[in-house]
């Protein structure tokens, strides 16, 4: 097992949006049954994390599977708990922006590095896949937490719906004060099935659709990997010596391994009972972290066998970076 050094912590499942493609909604247009609301409050964090573990990290930042961590009720005093127990910490947030005072994104501004709001396009188009995001929410937000000093940066998922204000969203962005625009394409289209239903409030809503333009597609999609498990593990969790913990204490080596148990998309059965078949004893809120980190080896010890774990062989091959071919 490695040291560890960074930590993604996603705080909440609270999220007020239901955007098509995230693990939170299902197929269908529904709450995924998985979620329970939880979210980890500071007494939690305590009780997980000490100080001396604390002092001992580079980096924490916050980003959720299934919710905003803008959204959990003690998120500032989580940040401001790791900040006191270590100065030089990195901490940062991803995060729709479209929740909160802007009151409270100028506190946020004094304790972390930076925060990257995905923002999906420009006033009424930001909604069509980030639905339940009110637009004037987010620049009153982005405004207050970069006047208040805040470092902030601009991802940007490409639709057919929105490929055409890149430019004018990029500009927009310099002008406001973001340090970074990015755009990204997403992964989870169907190269045979294209066209994504989106559903809101229960109706059919738009349907979403991949960018016309190449250079905006996803090579991930346009390219699937075959035979994807002939191919070496280049494990990330350990190049960057990170852990994931979930809303629920629940400790896995990345975000992508709670998926494969939590998302109510396109996971098959074998994937979710590969998993599971796995983990043992891993909520850090009833064993502490270095017991629920324990069950690790299961997964690092298949890496170089012809039975190397479904959700390793996806992220992690050495042949298709998956996470680096977002960012076009």
């Amino acid at each position: 097992m490695y040291g560890i050094k960074k930590v993604h912590l996603e705080p909440t499942q609270l999220c007020q949006a239901m955007c098509p493609m995230c693990d939170r909604v299902t197929l269908d247009g529904k709450l995924n049954p998985y979620i329970t609301g939880e979210s980890l409050s500071i007494k939690d964090i305590k009780a997980m994390f000490d100080a001396d573990f604390i002092n001992s990290i580079d980096e924490m930042y916050m980003c959720g599977n299934l919710g905003d961590p803008m959204l959990a009720p003690d998120c500032l005093k989580i940040f401001q708990y790791f900040r006191k127990h270590n100065p030089k910490i990195y901490l940062s947030m991803n995060t729709n922006g479209g929740a909160r005072k802007p009151e409270w994104w100028a506190q946020l501004a004094k304790v972390v590095n930076h925060v990257t709001f995905s923002i999906d396009g420009l006033g009424v188009t930001n909604a069509i896949y980030r639905k339940g995001v009110k637009w004037k929410n987010v620049t009153d937000n982005v405004k207050e937490f970069i006047n208040a000093g805040g470092k902030a940066k601009w991802d940007y998922l490409v639709f057919e719906h929105n490929e055409h204000q890149i430019e004018l969203a990029e500009h927009i962005s310099k002008r406001l004060g973001f340090v970074e625009f990015r755009p990204k394409a997403t992964n989870r289209y169907d190269k045979e099935r294209p066209a994504w239903q989106s559903y809101w409030r229960g109706r059919a809503a738009e349907v979403i659709r991949p960018p016309t333009q190449l250079q905006y597609q996803s090579e991930v999609v346009n390219n699937p990997l075959e035979n994807r498990h002939q191919f070496a593990i280049s494990p990330k969790c350990v190049k960057n010596r990170e852990i994931y913990v979930a809303a629920t204490g629940h400790v896995f080596p990345c975000c992508w391994a709670h998926t494969s148990i939590s998302s109510s998309q396109n996971i098959s059965m074998e994937e979710k009972l590969d998993i599971t078949s796995m983990v043992a004893e891993n909520n850090a809120k009833e064993v502490g972290i270095n017991k629920a980190i324990g069950w690790f080896d299961n997964m690092f010890d298949r890496w170089d066998t012809d039975d190397k774990p479904f959700i390793c062989s996806a992220k992690c091959n050495a042949k298709q970076d998956t996470v680096k071919l977002q960012y076009v």
